[in-house]
């Protein structure tokens, strides 16, 4: 038994789902219903002890039809996928439409009388009318206005927050990238980072060297061909003629950049691969998805014409939306 975890039966070590049972009397021994109904024993707990059931299909909020697991699900899918994105909120889900979350996230955890409220001890500094979304040629003079009735000492603060916020941001992020790669000890960050850096120095100058023209197989073949000794198979080097010594691009750093906590970690390694900056992927991503939610499908031909970038690059996004259930193809293609 003490190879099992909290998260396991003690008994047959199986992944524990709700509902499940947990005995009252020992210390974090967790059972199955199956062994739990066929009476399972093991030191130090007995069958006869008190038990309390573990589950979550109970609403977490009076009034409220969602259930404490997709509560759960909810804020786990929220986190991934990033405010705002609730076509791949309720794609994760599975139980709930889109409008429904966000119905639900405003009415439970903005609205909702019954959480702390913050208005009275954070008031904005200038007040906008709701009519200055997007562009609006009035906004500038009020801007210009906000400015001037803002007092120097007021105005440090808020830059000085929003520098402290920038930072804690990237500190976040550098944070998920050391947890992603399966570290949770500080003490071994630094080590993480040296191998990280001694790994990307070793592959710049494995790029460097491979790029070198005299290393390239046209350059070999001429050199061959001077020197009439040694046989030469053209067949050998026929491919090397066509090709050349171009070496594709190594992966783009997107972490910290716009739109990157709106990315699933699918998304991410896309984009780093592709090269493509979080922000114009999601253009893509929105342009492509309405367009084929428009036309009841959508082709390759279509998403070229649609986003103006190499088409290679365009032929990746459109197999990842695709594989990932974003689009799909017409019925008759």
């Amino acid at each position: 038994w003490s190879g099992r975890t909290s998260s396991s039966c003690f008994k047959c070590g199986s992944v524990l789902k709700e509902p499940y049972i947990r005995c009252a009397e020992c210390n974090q021994v967790n059972i199955c219903t199956t062994c739990f109904a066929k009476g399972a024993e093991g030191f130090p707990h007995k069958n006869n002890h008190s038990y309390i059931i573990i589950r979550n299909n109970f609403p977490l909020f009076a009034d409220s039809t969602w259930k404490a697991y997709e509560e759960i699900r909810f804020l786990d899918a929220l986190l991934e996928c990033g405010f705002g994105n609730w076509g791949d909120i309720a794609r994760q889900l599975k139980t709930r439409n889109k409008e429904e979350c966000e119905k639900h996230f405003s009415s439970t955890y903005i609205d909702n009388p019954e959480l702390p409220s913050f208005s009275e001890s954070l008031q904005p500094l200038i007040k906008l009318t709701p009519h200055c979304h997007g562009y609006n040629a009035m906004r500038i003079p009020l801007l210009n206005l906000s400015v001037i009735l803002m007092s120097g000492l007021d105005f440090e603060y808020l830059m000085e927050g929003l520098h402290h916020a920038g930072e804690l941001r990237q500190y976040i992020l550098r944070l998920q990238e050391l947890r992603e790669n399966g570290l949770t000890c500080f003490h071994s960050c630094r080590l993480y980072q040296k191998l990280k850096r001694d790994r990307e120095n070793q592959q710049k100058e494995r790029r460097m060297y491979m790029s070198n023209p005299a290393y390239c197989w046209r350059s070999i073949k001429e050199a061959v061909l001077k020197n009439h000794s040694m046989p030469l198979n053209n067949k050998l080097f026929q491919a090397s003629t066509v090709s050349t010594c171009r070496r594709s691009a190594p992966p783009l750093d997107i972490l910290g950049l716009p739109g990157y906590d709106r990315l699933t970690p699918a998304e991410r390694q896309m984009c780093s691969l592709v090269r493509l900056v979080p922000e114009s992927y999601l253009d893509f991503k929105r342009i492509l998805t309405t367009e084929c939610k428009r036309h009841n499908g959508l082709k390759l031909a279509q998403a070229r014409t649609l986003i103006k970038i190499d088409v290679n690059k365009t032929r990746k996004v459109f197999d990842f939306l695709l594989q990932e259930g974003y689009i799909y193809l017409p019925s008759q293609y």
